[in-house]
């Protein structure tokens, strides 16, 4: 996950070179710029340390250390509210946050907090998508989800995200049709993520040829979900549907 919000006209976030001569904070698209003239020396020792946390966040999260990543974020957030940050800012946390709850299968903190980083950036295509996904796997607001699914593949039909999103979506409204296609062109489009992503693709996939009756296609859909990290029990038959994303 990249953090979207840029330090002294375009430095990285928990840089040591941050530039100390800049005061307010301007936000323009969606990016915050935060200046540090005139503030304490303190307080941008304090700001150079949010972003240090936020950093060492997005890498435990990164190396699948997920409650190392929970804990960083958190901390995280104490020092955003601490320092009075534009919440904009705070938008990267929670979807930080959302992430990591999520790969953990606790899927209601996962909502939450990627309803809290489609709030503070409605038009950001990724939470977009991210709102949508949890919303599925929450059993939540499917139309709503459907609506947002669509916006992004709308926008972006050549990533293999969104339609992932669809094809669940699809499978809990029992339209197994529409999620069976779009759940097979997520795995052929290309995509960033890792193999759990495409371990949620197979499983669901699974779910599908069940309903369909295709023993056989299903128990190979779940092995391979579970090859790739999805599926976490010892059984094929899944009621992993919320395990990770």
């Amino acid at each position: 996950m990249i953090l979207e919000t840029l330090l002294s006209m375009g430095m990285c976030a928990g840089s040591s070179n941050l530039d100390a001569h800049m005061l307010h904070s301007e936000q323009n698209n969606g990016i915050v710029i935060i200046s540090t003239e005139g503030m304490s020396e303190t307080k941008t020792d304090s700001l150079l340390k949010f972003y240090d946390i936020l950093e060492d966040a997005s890498k435990k999260e990164k190396e699948r250390d997920y409650k190392e990543a929970e804990k960083l974020y958190k901390e995280s957030l104490n020092w955003h509210q601490a320092l009075m940050l534009p919440k904009i800012i705070s938008a990267d946390i929670h979807r930080g946050l959302g992430f990591v709850y999520d790969r953990q299968g606790r899927m209601e903190e996962s909502l939450q907090h990627c309803s809290v980083a489609y709030q503070l950036k409605p038009n950001n295509l990724e939470y977009i998508n991210d709102l949508a996904y949890a919303l599925a796997m929450n059993d939540s607001a499917l139309t709503r989800a459907l609506e947002l699914a669509k916006t992004f593949t709308g926008i972006m039909p050549e990533i293999s995200d969104g339609y992932r999103t669809l094809g669940i979506i699809y499978f809990k409204m029992g339209d197994y049709e529409r999620a069976e296609r779009d759940l097979r062109k997520a795995l052929e489009l290309p995509s960033q993520e890792d193999k759990i992503y495409f371990g949620s693709i197979y499983f669901f996939l699974g779910k599908i040829c069940e309903k369909k009756g295709e023993e056989r296609n299903a128990e190979y859909c779940f092995k391979k979900a579970k090859e790739l990290g999805f599926i976490k029990s010892d059984t094929t038959n899944s009621k992993n549907s919320d395990n990770n994303k």
